[in-house]
């Protein structure tokens, strides 16, 4: 029986212990330590992010001196506008540019002027700035303040909040019961929804697509082999890609899947990578540190890091963005530090569940995030556990399913942004240490172990009522592997 142990912090956070111990025992890992195992171009006026984190308008390349997001309205951008500057700025038509980055031993913003290279550092901030103002450095504020009825998106412009998809709006007018989807330069009528479909700041969604599974442990390896499951059946993916590692982060990004850091036999990795259904690719640039066993979710055209543990920092209470480019560190109070937590989106917020502080107790609190702050979320919830999963059910739910608490559990509960539910249903086996991902209006769970010297290869889809268990070719059993959805 796999027992998870109650020890000193140094021994929960070694990632490498874990992962070792892993490679000399048929036994597995014990499941206590997390081994192995973050809007339109500034010039679109009113727009917002569409489904895929581009602005509605579409978007026009500076013909030289920076990278910039076309106003459409016919603007030129002048040629000159990055001369001696770097990050990204507001170029000459309100659009966003980015300068590039300074030469080495400088930092952008380090000489006390923001977007112009200093051999000092320079330590961003947005706090009480309005949404599109320089953060001193090399970047402009996307949490920003903005007019009551609109939100600050990921392009630093102020746009409509989405309330539903019925009705019409504007150009730059926020219209009660008007969705985003329709805030275009001239404005545009509304359409309905599909029923399939969600309503989002981006408009109406379809369902993920496919689920991509990479990496995880088996009783004797590492593994960094990537899969994709549409539903019905798992199809492996010849591409060459990041390397094994087990409790990696993941999470959909605009028709892409984003996958952070996790551990080896190394120790604890920091990498970014991006896949496409096809082929994945590195993501260079500085990001969060080094960690394994983070949680990750999307949001607003970004996906949101929390956490996570590491050998020489312990349990980590940081927050984190990646807009698909770049990583940015969100400042301000956040949830204790934890690891092996799950997090999810629910109605335009991300919510966190449970994990693991740095004593190696279990917690079973709740909070979410708005893209700018934390809040607790009080009253009755699952059992505090770790090493869960958690996924989005059509936008409007999250669902959680086991983890370890006292026993490998074996409940669902979901999640509408506001309370916890218990579903009374029959389904898969309890069992701590799997993934779970949306796919096509479903959740899909798959793999994890039920505390037993064999790891499961079990695939099972629930539509938040029932679980119904998938047969046929999957891929090999397996613990702390990641899943995410791709569109």
């Amino acid at each position: 029986m796999r027992t998870p142990l109650r020890t000193t912090a140094s021994l929960v956070f070694a990632l490498v212990i874990g992962l070792v111990a892993l490679a000399c025992s048929s036994a597995g890992p014990d499941p206590s330590t997390p081994s192995g195992g973050v809007s339109p171009g500034a010039g679109q006026v009113g727009g917002d992010d569409g489904p895929d984190g581009s602005a509605a308008g579409g978007d026009d390349a500076a013909t030289d001196g920076g990278a910039a997001t076309g106003t459409g309205d016919g603007c030129a951008p002048s040629g000159t506008q990055c001369a001696g500057r770097c990050g990204t700025m507001h170029g000459s038509c309100g659009d966003l540019v980015d300068c590039g980055a300074c030469p080495s031993g400088q930092t952008c913003g380090g000489g006390g002027t923001a977007n112009v290279c200093g051999a000092g550092p320079c330590t961003p901030t947005c706090n009480g700035k309005a949404c599109g103002a320089s953060d001193g450095c090399g970047g402009v504020c996307t949490t920003g303040t903005c007019a009551a009825g609109q939100h600050c998106s990921n392009k630093a412009t102020c746009v409509c909040d989405p309330t539903s998809c019925s009705g019409c709006c504007s150009a730059g007018a926020c219209v009660s019961g008007a969705s985003v989807a329709a805030c275009g330069a001239g404005g545009a009528a509304c359409v309905a929804c599909a029923a399939k479909d969600t309503c989002t700041s981006g408009g109406c969604v379809a369902p993920p697509t496919i689920a991509v599974l990479f990496g995880g442990t088996d009783a004797t390896s590492t593994r960094n082999d990537t899969w994709t499951f549409d539903g019905a059946r798992w199809t492996q993916v010849a591409a060459a890609g990041p390397s094994a590692r087990g409790s990696t982060a993941m999470a959909a990004l605009g028709g892409k899947v984003v996958l952070f850091g996790g551990g080896n036999t190394t120790g604890a990795l920091g990498d970014t990578w991006t896949f496409d259904g096809a082929k994945w690719a590195q993501v260079n640039g500085a990001g969060p540190p080094a960690r394994s066993a983070a949680a990750m979710a999307a949001l607003g055209g970004k996906v949101v890091l929390f956490g996570g543990g590491s050998g020489s920092n312990g349990a980590l209470a940081d927050t984190w963005t990646f807009d698909g480019t770049k990583w940015t560190q969100v400042s301000g109070a956040a949830p204790p530090a934890r690891f092996s937590a799950a997090m999810a989106t629910v109605n335009g917020k991300i919510v966190l569940f449970g994990g693991l502080d740095g004593s190696n107790a279990e917690l079973g609190d709740t909070w979410t995030f708005d893209g700018a702050h934390w809040s607790q979320v009080t009253g009755p919830g699952p059992h505090a556990r770790y090493d869960h999963a958690m996924a989005t059910l059509n936008g409007g739910k999250a669902i959680l399913f086991g983890g370890y608490g006292f026993i490998p559990m074996s409940d669902t509960w979901t999640f509408d942004g506001t309370a916890w539910t218990q579903v009374s249903v029959t389904g898969p086996p309890g069992r701590a240490w799997h993934a779970m991902a949306p796919v096509k209006g479903k959740v899909v769970v798959f793999a994890g172990s039920a505390n037993g010297p064999t790891n499961l290869d079990d695939t099972w889809t629930s539509d938040g009522v029932t679980w119904t268990q998938t047969s046929g070719t999957a891929p090999p059993s397996r613990i702390y592997h990641g899943m995410a959805a791709l569109n």
